[in-house]
């Protein structure tokens, strides 16, 4: 074996993932190189605990090992993911790094030439249909390849020598929620466009839909192209002309400079490799490919509602089975909605190896367990067998395999193990595989509960209750937090989150012993507890942090809550005769549904940190 190399790319069984692994595959393997392949199915709207177990698969491969890494950014579907890998790989990578469609620092890059793509395609407008009036919708003006994109565009009308006034372009953002404005844009112009570009196709998809409804024809009226012929492009209505990624070659090249560059040889830092047209019904040009197009998406349909049936008898299932050999039972059940050689489930520890129990975090155990091996044509063996994460699978189940699916095993971020799959095609993995996983790390998360206390019903209520200071713990609040999440999707929630940290503990306890360091944490807890009223609620996430939900819009009311907290401390501190003073520091922040809930949890912990050194200030004056 030549050496070995991990892949980084979300969503792997989309379409233009799926071309692009299957070259990735089909390359190392002809080279002789064993290909980990790490993966995510991306976040569920504001569910950023969800997000946060998906991200997770990033910590899980040792990246020293590896000889050279290929990473697709654009493809993955958890914000902060990126970033933070960016991170890991320019901190323990020592071979050569290979970023697709992207360019970064210290890396190499495969991409295609964005500025050329969509010059070609907007001179095919001018010279193919002799259009003058070429109205273009820009990307996020943030991202490279929408800059690019759009200085193609002003190639073609600078070279034709053709007008850009102001209501020929749109600012829209890469998604399909500006088609109202970026039409309404277009048409209040001097003269009707002849065509619209869009930086890429789920806008022009969007644009074409609009352009539909106000009852303007395409291309008739008005000719319309996009960028990245996604699948949906084909599927439309006249067709949509569009810029198509040469995923296969993408693929090829990204191991090729991995090889070159461990075998001695040089490399470009930037390769771009160039791209292919579909011209289709949208410009006015192609063939009509509705009969091709309308069998597949019934074909889709019938498999969609396959995997709507079969997700809920999963369900029910998965909802009898208390045990984890029910559960794997089961599991291997529903595996006939999608084709794989071998299924490795691995958790990590959960019992020590002096039989204390190790509680369920955020991060994988340095010691996993295989609990089971799944054949598509043997079976499930239920087994319990323990190896180093460091490993990924014991060494045992290594031969004969080059290429290995990894993905994240989960419920919201209770970081439960991973799965690895050995799988003749990534497109074999279909849309049910998605479902499969994410119930799997449900009932396996359940049945953790079950085994850690069989009075679940109890348990569940101490678990959620901090044992020092009778407060909610942090696992209530990731609760409450995941609840307001879900009611945001149909009603209006307003809330503050604020964060409050005990001044001073560490000195009582320094000065007279942890057990009074102790009474004075509760006493402090009692007195946020009394505050906490109605639907309120006061949590203990850490040693002396502490945070408060309080659910209202005005600011002055929890202006008032914490002036009364304050007022309780003075009273106790005059009251109760110890040799110490009761303070705490407080900061809070409103929660608003255009911000990611991560935020406003940094902003209150800011404004918190801020208030605690006002005081330390004010103190020492």
């Amino acid at each position: 074996m030549t050496g070995k190399i991990a892949v980084f790319i979300g969503q792997v069984n989309q379409e233009y993932q799926e071309e692009m692994t299957r070259a990735i595959v089909e390359a190392a393997e002809n080279l002789g190189y064993q290909l980990d392949v790490f993966s995510e199915f991306g976040s569920y709207g504001n569910n950023y605990l969800h997000a946060e177990g998906e991200r997770n698969i990033i910590n899980l491969p040792f990246l020293e090992d590896y000889d050279g890494v290929i990473v697709a950014p654009d493809t993955f579907g958890v914000r902060e993911m990126e970033k933070q890998l960016d991170i890991l790989l320019l901190s323990k990578v020592m071979g050569p790094i290979v970023s697709i469609r992207q360019e970064k620092n210290c890396f190499f890059s495969v991409q295609i030439d964005n500025r050329a793509a969509m010059a070609r395609m907007v001179e095919h407008f001018v010279k193919k249909h002799g259009f003058k009036r070429i109205c273009f919708m820009k990307g996020r003006d943030d991202l490279k390849d929408a800059q690019e994109r759009y200085q193609g565009y002003l190639d073609i009308m600078e070279k034709y020598q053709l007008p850009v006034t102001e209501h020929m372009i749109f600012n829209g953002n890469y998604w399909r929620d500006m088609a109202v404005p970026a039409v309404d844009w277009f048409l209040s112009g001097e003269e009707m466009p002849e065509a619209i570009v869009c930086a890429n196709d789920f806008m022009a998809g969007s644009v074409l839909a609009e352009l539909k409804e106000r009852g303007i024809r395409v291309p008739e009226d008005i000719a319309l192209s996009g960028f990245d012929d996604i699948e949906e492009s084909r599927y439309s209505e006249p067709g949509l002309s569009s810029v198509r990624m040469p995923c296969e070659e993408i693929g090829y090249e990204a191991v090729r400079i991995i090889d070159c560059v461990c075998h001695g040889g040089k490399s470009e830092q930037i390769v771009r490799l160039p791209v292919k047209i579909s011209y289709r019904g949208s410009c006015g040009c192609g063939k009509d490919e509705r009969g091709h197009w309308t069998s597949t998406l019934y074909q889709q349909k019938l498999y969609l509602n396959h995997v709507i049936t079969q997700n809920g008898f999963m369900n029910n299932a998965f909802d009898n089975c208390d045990t984890m050999e029910d559960l794997l039972t089961a599991a291997y059940q529903f595996t006939v909605n999608f084709k794989y050689k071998r299924i490795f489930l691995c958790l990590c520890e959960t019992v020590d190896e002096n039989g204390e129990r190790i509680a369920v975090t955020e991060k994988y155990t340095d010691k996993m367990v295989l609990r089971a091996v799944m054949e598509s044509d043997k079976g499930v063996e239920i087994k319990e067998q323990r190896f180093l994460r460091r490993e990924l699978l014991p060494e045992e189940y290594m031969e004969g395999i080059l290429s290995r699916l990894f993905f994240p095993l989960h419920h919201r971020n209770h970081c439960l193990g991973y799965l690895v799959v050995e799988a003749r095609d990534v497109d074999e993995l279909k849309a049910f595989f998605n479902c499969w996983v994410m119930e799997v790390g449900s009932c396996v998360d359940k049945i953790l509960l079950y085994e850690e206390n069989k009075n679940l019903q109890e348990f569940r209520k101490l678990s959620m209750v901090d044992d020092l200071t009778g407060l909610f713990n942090r696992r209530k609040l990731e609760q409450e937090l995941s609840k307001k999440m879900v009611l945001l999707r149909t009603v209006p929630v307003y809330f503050f989150i604020v964060s409050l940290d005990m001044d001073g503990l560490k000195k009582i306890n320094d000065t007279y012993g942890h057990l009074e360091g102790d009474v004075a944490l509760k006493a402090y807890a009692n007195i946020l507890q009394k505050n906490a009223e109605g639907k309120n609620m006061a949590f203990r996430v850490g040693g002396d942090e502490l945070t408060m939900l309080i659910e209202t819009q005005q600011e002055e009311e929890v202006k008032r809550i914490l002036k009364r907290v304050d007022e309780d401390i003075a009273t106790f501190n005059a009251n109760s005769q110890k040799p110490y003073e009761l303070s705490g520091s407080a900061g809070y922040a409103q929660y608003s549904p255009k911000d990611e809930l991560t935020n406003c949890i940094k902003r209150a912990d800011i404004n918190m940190y801020a208030n605690k050194m006002a005081r330390k200030k004010s103190r020492v004056s």
